[in-house]
């Protein structure tokens, strides 16, 4: 678990870094990416690169200056380490969506590819617009939104007079229909559901799962999530809720035969992306767990 790889002052300690004081430091794991993370005393997440600090390996370094490995019942920065652990969960879910979307609209083109298929916009104010998938070029295509800070995989499509489509069309903006889909089916994004609502469509519309019940956010005075609920099924059966409550802060629940097994209560910026992200952050931290289980399993099997 992450939270368990996190350091912290054992006296509460900072490091001076370029941005501020740091509380808490997740560093480069065996396997992982050649870089540590750190929580601000601001509460914002910080990318160190490198293996390395003043020669020495990073956790020996930070056991230098006063920092150990957290512990729960003891440590006086517990909770800068499950902060930093959640931001981490966040920022790997935000990268989960988009990497499923980047394959999912590989997979499109190819199955599309020459074919005059239908791009239904997830805004309902927007209109379906008719669409020929170009044929696949070997390469993927990204298209990085910097207002919605998400990278979403896209189709290339040929041009089409008048619209202002452009040579592409993003997973993160609206639904592929091929030529025997049923356009009418596709759900729309209300300007009461939000980003929220989006968030979910862009992960359902990635390939990592797929509606439920309601297919918008609707106002309910007698549930705890007032301004509405959604769900979306995993491909293992397991289900992801998404609630609203009245104070617009985002409730996600992960249940696993009817079972909670993690529920995040965060959201975390306005953009698209950190939405996104607050909401797969419950599939990263699950999945982890389920890691460690299946490691204590094998471990006692040995």
């Amino acid at each position: 678990m992450k939270s368990s790889k996190i350091f912290v002052g054992a006296n509460g300690e900072t490091i001076l870094l370029a941005k501020g004081r740091a509380v808490a430091f997740y560093p480069p794991q065996k396997g992982g990416e050649p870089a540590s993370y750190a929580l601000m005393e601001s509460g914002e997440l910080a990318r160190i690169p490198g293996t390395r600090w003043h020669g020495l390996v990073i956790s020996r370094y930070l056991k230098e200056q006063g920092f150990e490995l957290v512990n729960p019942h003891v440590n006086p920065g517990a909770d800068y380490a499950e902060r930093l652990a959640d931001l981490l969960d966040r920022q790997e879910g935000r990268n989960l969506v988009a990497e499923a979307a980047s394959e999912k609209a590989t997979e499109l083109q190819r199955a599309f590819a020459g074919q005059s298929c239908t791009f239904v916009p997830f805004e309902e104010t927007k209109a379906a617009a008719a669409v020929t998938i170009k044929d696949r070029e070997g390469t993927r295509t990204y298209c990085i939104d910097l207002t919605g800070n998400f990278s979403a995989g896209s189709m290339r499509i040929e041009y089409v007079t008048g619209s202002n489509l452009g040579l592409d069309v993003k997973l993160s903006d609206g639904w592929l229909v091929g030529p025997n889909g049923d356009v009418s089916a596709m759900p729309r994004n209300t300007e009461y559901g939000g980003l929220v609502e989006k968030a979910v469509y862009v992960i359902c519309n990635s390939g990592l799962g797929s509606l439920v019940g309601d297919r918008n956010l609707r106002y309910c005075a007698k549930s705890v999530y007032t301004r509405g609920t959604m769900k979306f099924a995993l491909e293992n059966g397991d289900i992801v809720q998404v609630g609203v409550d009245g104070g617009d802060d985002l409730h996600v629940t992960y249940f696993r035969d009817g079972k909670v097994q993690y529920t995040r209560n965060r959201m975390d910026g306005p953009s698209l992306g950190e939405i996104v992200g607050s909401i797969a952050a419950v599939i990263v931290r699950v999945r982890e767990q389920d890691a460690a289980k299946m490691k204590k399993v094998t471990k006692k099997a040995a």
